[in-house]
C-alpha cells in the first residue's frame, strides 16, 4: 500500500471542505412535481413529490388532487417528532417513490402480490413509499388583507 506524500495529503486537507459541501448538496435535489395520474404511471420506480389534499379513510392516509389518488406508506416516527401535525383537508406535498401496489393496515402489498390474492376486496393503485409530509399553506385560500395604516 502506497502512502500518500506530504503535497497529497496537504492537497486532500485544502480541497475537504469543499468536497464535503458537494457531497452533501448533490442529495438535496427536489423530486419532480407531478401533477397528473398519466405522469405518475411514467414516473413508477423513480422519487416524486405531489400536492394534494390529506386524508385518512379506511384505507389509511391518502393525498387527493385532480385525478390524482396516492396512498401514503410512511416510515413510523417512533418518537413522536418529525411530522407535521396533520388532519383531514390539510393541503401537502408528499415526496416519497412511486410505486403500484395496495396499503392495507398499514403495511405495502405490491401489486404481483395482489394479483395472486384470491380475495379481491384490496384493489391496486399508486403508493408513495417512504413518503416525507410537508404541510403547505393551501393555495385555494385568499390572502389575508392588508393591514390599514395607522392601525397600530
Amino acid at each position: 500500500m502506497r502512502v500518500p506524500s506530504k503535497i497529497q495529503r496537504s492537497s486532500l486537507l485544502r480541497w475537504s471542505p469543499c468536497l464535503l459541501v458537494a457531497v452533501s448538496l448533490m442529495g438535496c435535489a427536489e423530486p419532480p412535481l407531478v401533477r397528473t395520474r398519466a405522469e405518475l404511471a411514467r414516473s413508477l420506480g423513480q422519487k416524486v413529490a405531489v400536492e394534494g389534499v390529506y386524508e385518512i379513510g379506511e384505507t389509511g392516509e391518502r393525498v387527493r388532487s385532480g385525478d390524482i389518488d396516492v396512498a401514503l406508506d410512511m416510515p413510523q416516527d417512533i418518537l413522536g417528532f418529525g411530522r407535521p401535525p396533520l388532519s383531514t383537508g390539510s393541503f401537502v406535498r408528499v415526496r416519497g417513490v412511486v410505486e403500484r401496489g395496495a396499503m392495507s393496515l398499514g403495511v405495502f402489498i405490491d401489486e404481483q402480490t395482489l394479483a395472486g390474492n384470491r380475495n379481491r376486496s384490496i384493489v391496486p393503485g399508486f403508493v408513495i413509499r417512504d413518503a416525507k409530509v410537508d404541510k403547505l399553506k393551501n393555495p385555494s385560500a385568499p390572502p389575508a388583507p392588508p393591514e390599514p395604516p395607522g392601525a397600530r
